[in-house]
Formats: structure tokens, C-alpha cells, sequence
């Protein structure tokens, strides 16, 4: 039990620290995600509103 608690800890230690070493990569990526999904959004309602001035 104390090698598999030991274990996540240095599992959870190791992603900690590869978080904090390439957090410019990671925030890069959260950004460039978030403008998809804007961009995305933004095309849904303008197919919305498309569509309900051609009704």
C-alpha cells in the first residue's frame, strides 16, 4: 500500500513539475483551443441567424 501511495505521489510530483516547465507550451495551446471553439461558435450563430432570415 505504501509503494502505490508513494507512487502517485511521485506521479502527481512529476506532472507538477513538467506543468510548471512548459507552462508557455500549455497556455499556448489553451489559447489557440479557445479560438477554435470561438471561431466555431461564432460560425454556429451566424448559420443560425442565416437560416432565420431565410424563414
Amino acid at each position: 500500500m505504501q509503494s502505490f501511495l508513494a507512487f502517485n505521489i511521485n506521479a502527481f510530483n512529476n506532472l507538477l513539475y513538467i506543468t510548471k516547465t512548459n507552462l508557455w507550451i500549455i497556455l499556448t495551446i489553451i489559447g489557440a483551443i479557445a479560438i477554435v471553439v470561438m471561431n466555431v461558435m461564432e460560425e454556429v450563430e451566424d448559420y443560425v441567424t442565416e437560416e432565420q432570415n431565410i424563414i
